[in-house]
């Protein structure tokens, strides 16, 4: 015998948009109160925004933020969402010298967030200098899916070496997919400039 599934009426809509909206309006309250003593530190320093989400990356003046940011992220203890907030803005030239720095904080991050986002960074600031020091983070599998974020140094670099690297990783369990797509369009681009060679 077929049952009928009961249809939800606009009452019980109505309650479960409610108590969606009430935990993500609990979840916004909770991201503000746990910022303030970041937000507090930036306005010392002459940046006051309303949330570590309004901070850019780079720009005029954006030096003496980072050590804010650095400040806060070692000391750590706040939200996954906002430790990632703070890492996401340390991708730029500056923080180069922090190198060292920023790769151990990755290697002890636990967080999502965090985690993907002090990847992002770290690819976004590495040198040749520390081109063997990213390799070795990027066949390091207990650090996890986040080092798909830290190909984009490899492409990043363009020497022989992360090329090669690169080519070894398209059967990685993990990151085969995403090399397997770089290797793919370094191809294309390489066909096209054959053809426009051999077209002269």
């Amino acid at each position: 015998m077929d049952t009928v599934k009961p249809v939800m009426g606009d009452l019980e809509r109505q309650a479960q948009f409610e108590a969606v909206e009430a935990k993500r309006q609990e979840m916004v309250r909770k991201l503000r109160e746990a910022q303030q003593p970041i937000l507090a530190d930036l306005r010392a320093v002459g940046f006051d925004v309303p949330s570590v989400w309004s901070l850019g990356r780079g720009g005029e003046g954006f030096s003496v933020v980072l050590p804010v940011l650095l400040k806060h992220l070692e000391r750590g203890g706040y939200p996954d969402r906002i430790m990632g907030a703070l890492a996401s803005r340390l991708g730029v030239k500056e923080m180069r010298p922090y190198w060292d720095k920023l790769r151990d904080m990755y290697v002890r991050a636990t967080g999502p967030h965090e985690k993907d986002s002090l990847a992002a960074a770290l690819a976004e600031t590495v040198t040749r200098e520390r081109e063997e020091d990213l390799i070795s983070l990027i066949r390091d599998d207990s650090l996890g899916d986040s080092r798909i974020m830290l190909l984009r140094g490899l492409i990043r670099l363009r020497s022989d070496r992360s090329r090669a690297v690169m080519d070894s990783l398209v059967d990685h369990p993990v990151l085969g997919k995403a090399a397997t797509r770089v290797v793919h369009q370094r191809k294309l681009r390489q066909a096209r400039k054959n053809r426009k060679s051999a077209a002269r």
